[in-house]
């Protein structure tokens, strides 16, 4: 698979390349490519290959890190042309180019922030609890740090799977999402 800068993506999808983002549900519904196919990376499988056909396709996702790890299960499943966004949704938007979506008109804070916010806030709590109350409280900064460095290695952040759950970041998809199906049909 090749790496494609936003600017040939651009004039790809304009040639009827099909957009695939493969983040989350939420993380789509804040906000995508315009005429994005959402396809999780759990849902890359021989049949969603199948239903994309021959149709060149441009995976995504918010920084392209996602997408470069996935790209082993992207070539199992059997995607016959593709290419991934170089930066992705991150250099897509700072190349000017459109996106839409309920995040891209509001100022919800995104899940990454909330989770940098919410640990500072848990280690300078535990911070001045080891030092006013127990030095035992170090235990629990030790164990933020190693949750940190395990998502930093796997890319899977537990905490910000507990904050999607929470109700303000819980999103409703009112139109939805075009689905893989519909891909086969263009």
């Amino acid at each position: 698979m090749n790496f494609i800068s936003p600017e040939d993506a651009k004039a790809r999808f304009a040639d009827g390349a099909i957009p695939i983002d493969i983040r989350s549900q939420s993380e789509y519904a804040g906000t995508h490519i315009p005429g994005a196919l959402l396809l999780p990376l759990e849902g890359l499988d021989r049949e969603s290959a199948r239903a994309i056909g021959e149709h060149e396709v441009i995976f995504y996702c918010a920084s392209g890190r996602r997408t470069q790890a996935a790209m082993p299960a992207i070539e199992q499943a059997g995607f016959a042309r593709t290419a991934c966004l170089q930066g992705g949704l991150d250099a897509w938007r700072s190349a000017g180019l459109p996106v839409q979506g309920s995040a891209a008109t509001s100022t919800k804070i995104s899940i990454m922030r909330q989770v940098q916010i919410t640990v500072g806030v848990l280690l300078v709590t535990l911070t001045a609890l080891s030092a006013l109350v127990s030095p035992m409280y170090v235990f629990g900064a030790g164990a933020i740090g190693l949750g940190l460095l395990f998502a930093g290695l796997t890319g899977s952040c537990a905490m910000a799977s507990i904050l999607l759950r929470m109700p303000w970041n819980r999103v409703t998809i009112e139109a939805k999402p075009t689905d893989v199906s519909a891909a086969s049909a263009a």
